[in-house]
């Protein structure tokens, strides 16, 4: 068998042998093998379908109690879907007491930033000690804003303007998120 060589230079006289190489017979799995990875697979589509059917029955318990809490028509209001709103209000709580302050809850949900100075070198870096699910939530909170809000679009452009990385002008939509909510 003649083996392939790794380099990107183009040799055109090799062109009928590299041909006769890729138009072999592929190598054939043996029916046994064939069988059991057939039958594995059919046991996870049924698994996979089971699941699908639980994860619907629990987003409409989901959305049936989360249209039961008191702060609804608060987070509803916000640009996002349903999941993600019950997911800030499941983190940052119905009545507001869990975060005293807009601080508290941007420090909380990862998304302002850590500030290190020592003389005259000042060091800002993501915040890594957070509530990772609060973070997410503001996060998914800031990527859909984007589509459905004007002003939040206009920030991000803007954040992308400025030389930002799209992860980290997320994160400073998700920043001003947290200071509204």
């Amino acid at each position: 068998m003649i083996g392939l060589v790794p380099t990107i230079a183009i040799r055109p006289h090799r062109a009928p042998v590299v041909c006769e190489i890729l138009h072999q017979p592929a190598l054939k799995a043996p029916s046994e093998m064939v069988e059991i990875h057939r039958v594995i697979v059919l046991s996870l589509v049924t698994v996979l379908r089971s699941l699908i059917v639980q994860i619907a029955n629990l987003t409409k318990e989901i959305s049936k109690e989360f249209k039961q809490n008191p702060a609804y028509e608060v987070f509803s209001s916000l640009p996002t879907g349903e999941m993600t709103t019950a997911r800030l209000n499941a983190e940052l709580g119905s009545s507001g007491a869990r975060y005293p302050s807009r601080d508290y809850v941007q420090t909380a949900a990862g998304t302002a930033p850590v500030t290190r100075r020592s003389g005259k070198t000042i060091v800002v870096y993501f915040r890594l000690q957070c509530n990772k699910q609060l973070r997410a939530a503001f996060t998914d909170l800031a990527r859909e804003s984007v589509k459905r809000c004007d002003w939040a679009s206009d920030y991000m452009a803007n954040q992308l303007k400025l030389g930002h990385k799209p992860s980290r002008a997320y994160r400073a939509l998700a920043n001003r998120w947290a200071s509204i909510i």
